[in-house]
């Protein structure tokens, strides 16, 4: 059921009255996924019960603020996977109730996200006590920011200068001093917008680099494909994918870098996967990664061959070919320096950047890449 969040990087410019290309329907999950039955099967395995708690708090975030009556339903299926779950050690049992103890702050999430911005605003305002509106409301604020950060960061920054102004009326109005306290620790950093804030100045840095040459990519080897340059692929529109390897993160992008594959590449388009392996070896037996040490384990060394065939066998699993390079942390990539996280750099045929963008937000990015890729790559009449 899960999808892991995901975070792209894009930098794209179309005009306004271009019609947006249909983007690539969803993935639907299955009822229960195999590392659900998995658990399900050896409910006292608390590493595995720690990876699925991650993988579905990064969903349900992505999901609150893409799709959240999607958010809904993946909250459901958790509280049913809790409740379905039968450990005898006394640790997994407290890390379950952990879990159901913070159910509440997953519904208040998804109850603020279905609520228009305008319409929390309103009620917070009329009734300035009430401290559970006034965070529903921050709490919209906060994710409408992240959803224009990299794309609209200018518009981003705007809306969060006036969800300040709007903190301060709050104190005003407010006889309650949760409601101050909250209020004032927004405004001051110390709230939950310090991360929209850094998002909003990377947007806009992004931002400054489009139309920009783009400097030579910079990698440790080639794990499959023929090495190659930006330069030599002057001509054509190359998108670069930087991801790290890791349990069930990409199927949606390796989906749709598929779906743009097939659609694109006779018109031009040639996609380069830059990944970094943080400590993961695939497993051919589940046909999956290893989830890597126990603490305390000492960390594994891996020869490159090693890593190559770990990202051969990752990508070609997700029925994906693309040349592959592995990521050098300790390369100089200038501005397509992406330090081994996850994004996507669109370059234009005459080898400027189009755009650079970071988000969680899956969706959204989808319709911005493929809007790119259409406006560079027309079809031919």
């Amino acid at each position: 059921m899960t999808y892991s969040y995901l975070v792209l990087s894009l930098c794209l410019v179309w005009s306004a009255d271009d019609k947006a290309p249909a983007a690539a329907p969803a993935i639907a999950p299955p009822a229960d996924s195999e590392r659900i039955l998995k658990l399900l099967q050896n409910p006292d395995d608390a590493r595995l019960l720690s990876s699925y708690v991650q993988e579905f708090q990064a969903e349900l975030y992505r999901l609150t603020v893409d799709k959240p009556e999607a958010a809904a339903v993946s909250l459901a299926a958790f509280e049913g996977v809790l409740r379905r779950l039968t450990p005898r050690t006394e640790a997994v049992k407290l890390s379950i109730e952990r879990e159901r103890a913070a159910l509440p702050e997953y519904r208040e999430r998804i109850e603020a996200a279905l609520a228009p911005l305008a319409e929390l605003e309103a009620k917070a305002l009329a009734a300035p006590d009430d401290l559970a509106l006034f965070r529903k409301w921050a709490i919209k604020l906060g994710d409408s920011i992240v959803g224009l950060a990299y794309s609209r960061p200018d518009d981003a920054q705007k809306m969060l200068a006036a969800g300040n102004a709007f903190c301060g009326r709050m104190e005003q109005a407010t006889h309650n001093e949760q409601v101050k306290q909250y209020a004032s620790g927004i405004a001051n950093l110390r709230g939950s917008w310090t991360l929209q804030r850094s998002m909003i100045d990377e947007g806009l840095r992004f931002a400054s680099l489009a139309g920009q040459p783009a400097d030579p990519l910079t990698v440790k080897s080639w794990a499959s494909g023929e090495p190659t340059t930006l330069a030599g692929l002057r001509g054509r529109v190359v998108l670069i994918c930087s991801f790290p390897v890791t349990e069930d993160s990409w199927t949606e992008v390796f989906a749709l870098l598929q779906a743009w594959q097939a659609r694109y590449e006779s018109r031009g388009l040639t996609i380069i996967g830059v990944a970094s392996n943080r400590g993961k070896r695939w497993n051919d037996v589940t046909q999956a990664l290893d989830q890597g040490r126990r603490p305390g384990e000492p960390r594994a060394e891996f020869t490159l061959e090693q890593e190559h065939e770990t990202l051969r066998k990752f990508v070609a699993f997700h029925g994906l070919k693309i040349p592959l390079a592995t990521h050098d942390p300790r390369g100089r990539e200038g501005n397509l320096d992406l330090k081994g996280n996850a994004g996507l750099v669109l370059i234009d045929q005459q080898g400027k950047i189009r755009a650079i963008r970071k988000l969680p937000h899956f969706q959204r990015n989808a319709e911005d890449i493929d809007r790119g890729l259409a406006e560079l790559l027309p079809a031919t009449k």
